[in-house]
């Protein structure tokens, strides 16, 4: 990596801690957080509340690094080892540029909302409520699936500034989805093979020789095999290829591109007063509002998405 461009071989996606930790940052819970992860060493930075432990078992790693001089949150969630009751496998790791424009801040949402828990929302004196709202303090977790942008830096991300691979396993289904530069897009592939051997389904869509100012579809691939030896179908009539005989094929996978914004945009009018009578309380600002210029993407298809209005709890597993 030079010159600011970032490479594919800048950093290894294999969900291991990197060997370019920055110094001190281990002494901090706001930089370093490692659970769960048995050989990358020992738990810090895993308990709820300043000293209730985590009952999640998930493995966890968030550190920050320094290469050339740029600094990167590093994070991995889960581990490429089957869980030991369901044998289903997932794995996330991601490397986010830190710092330059754009900033992508230590709190996840605005800059300064790790040292500013009421004015960006959090509440409370902890800062920890604030930011990316993922640690509890005083009792109340924090909302990390919120549509805030300024709490959680929902909707704020710039593809061009992250890399990411993520790996889903089962007994019958395979998938992984891998972004391994900064500044091409993604390879997403799956495999399903049913357990009886009757059903195959091979699905690529590899998008990474494009950049994102490029409107171009990706390399596709979508194949369908059936082979049912009790019920045997037609000589020749097992084998489907969406590519070669689909009557209407169009593919739009990577016809998109996006135009990075300037990022959080302070507008704070910088006059201030006491509070208390008579007036010998703190100087409070009279205003404090940041703004976030986000960058936007255009599609082939005309369609889009309002990242910041989903609601992402639709995605999680709750209890």
């Amino acid at each position: 990596m030079c010159g600011g461009q970032e490479t594919r071989a800048a950093f290894e996606l294999n969900f291991q801690p990197s060997p370019d930790i920055t110094a001190g940052s281990q002494s901090s819970e706001s930089t370093f957080a490692r659970c769960n992860m048995p050989t990358a060493g020992a738990d810090a930075w895993c308990q709820r509340n300043q000293n209730t432990p985590d009952p999640d078992s998930t493995p966890f790693l968030r550190e920050y690094i320094t290469v050339n001089g740029i600094s990167y949150v590093h994070m991995i969630v889960g581990s490429l080892t089957p869980d030991p009751i369901t044998g289903e496998v997932f794995a996330q790791e991601t490397y986010i540029r830190a710092n330059g424009a754009g900033t992508y801040s230590s709190a996840g949402g605005k800059p300064g909302c790790q040292f500013q828990p009421i004015q960006c929302g959090g509440g409370g004196v902890n800062p920890l409520i604030s930011g990316n709202g993922q640690v509890a303090s005083g009792g109340v977790l924090g909302n990390p699936l919120a549509g805030d942008q300024h709490t959680t830096g929902i909707g704020t991300g710039d593809p061009t500034r992250a890399i990411v691979r993520q790996v889903i396993k089962s007994s019958e289904m395979d998938q992984e989805f891998l972004k391994a530069d900064f500044l091409l897009k993604p390879k997403i592939t799956q495999a399903i093979n049913s357990s009886d051997g009757i059903l195959s389904l091979n699905f690529a869509l590899d998008m990474s020789s494009l950049n994102y100012s490029t409107n171009a579809n990706g390399a596709i691939t979508n194949t369908l095999t059936l082979n049912d030896p009790l019920n045997p179908l037609p000589t020749g009539s097992g084998f489907f290829d969406a590519v070669v005989s689909a009557q209407s094929g169009d593919v739009t996978g990577g016809r998109y591109t996006f135009a990075a914004g300037s990022g959080w945009v302070d507008n704070t009018v910088y006059s201030s007063y006491r509070a208390g009578n008579p007036f010998t309380g703190p100087v409070v600002p009279e205003d404090n509002v940041w703004i976030y210029n986000a960058g936007s993407y255009a599609y082939g298809n005309g369609g889009g998405a309002g990242i910041s209005n989903i609601d992402w709890q639709a995605y999680k597993n709750l209890p």
